[in-house]
C-alpha cells in the first residue's frame, strides 16, 4: 500500500480549505435571504471593488488584495491563524482572471452564514456575494465569490477568519502528515 506524502497530504487539507471557502460562499439551492434585494448586476461601486480585486490578483499582489479587506478582517489575523488565512489569501492570488469576466451580485442567504458556524467567524456581518465567473475554456467555468459589506460608501470584501478550533485541527493534521523524503 502506497504511503501518502506530505504533499498528498497537503493537497487533501488544501482541497479541505477550498471546500471551506466553497461552504462558506454557499451552494445553489434558495434560502431565505439576510437581506432584502435580489439578484441584480453590480453597481458602479462594487464593480469598483471587482476591478480592484481582479487588479490584485492578476498583478499577485497580496498587498492590493489586502486594500479592498474590510480592516476588522485584517485586524483579526493574529499570530494564531495568521498561517491558515495566508493560505486560503494565497490560493486567490494562483489563477489570473482575464478581462472578460463577469459579475452578478446577490444579497447574502443565512445558509451561507450558518455553513460556516464551528468553522470561522466574520469579523464584520457580509450582506452580499459577488461572483466572478470566467471561461477559461470550452465548457470550463472558474468562480470567485466574495462575501462583501458596504461601508461609507465603499464594499468591502469580508473575509471568513477560521476559529481557534478551526486552526487547531489545521496544525494538528500539519502534524501528522507524512515527512516529505
Amino acid at each position: 500500500m502506497k504511503q501518502p506524502t506530505r504533499r498528498t497530504s497537503m493537497k487533501k487539507w488544501n482541497s479541505l480549505l477550498i471546500a471551506f471557502v466553497v461552504a462558506a460562499a454557499g451552494n445553489a439551492a434558495l434560502s431565505e435571504p439576510v437581506a432584502a434585494a435580489s439578484d441584480s448586476p453590480a453597481d458602479a461601486a462594487q464593480k469598483a471593488l471587482v476591478t480592484s480585486y481582479v487588479a490584485a490578483v492578476n498583478a499577485k499582489d497580496l498587498d492590493e488584495l489586502k486594500a479592498v479587506i474590510h480592516p476588522k478582517c485584517l485586524a483579526a489575523i493574529n499570530d494564531d491563524n495568521r498561517y491558515m488565512v495566508s493560505r486560503i489569501l494565497d490560493g486567490e492570488l494562483l489563477d489570473a482572471i482575464p478581462a472578460d469576466y463577469q459579475v452578478s451580485v446577490e444579497p447574502v442567504r443565512k445558509d451561507q452564514l450558518e455553513g460556516t458556524k464551528g468553522f470561522a467567524v466574520f469579523p464584520v456581518q457580509p450582506t452580499h456575494n459577488i461572483k466572478i465567473n470566467w471561461f477559461p475554456a470550452k465548457n470550463t467555468l472558474k468562480s470567485r465569490w466574495l462575501f462583501v459589506v458596504r461601508e461609507d460608501g465603499k464594499w468591502l470584501e469580508v473575509l471568513a477568519i477560521p476559529t481557534p478550533e478551526t486552526v487547531q485541527r489545521f496544525r494538528a493534521q500539519q502534524q501528522t502528515a507524512p515527512k516529505k523524503p
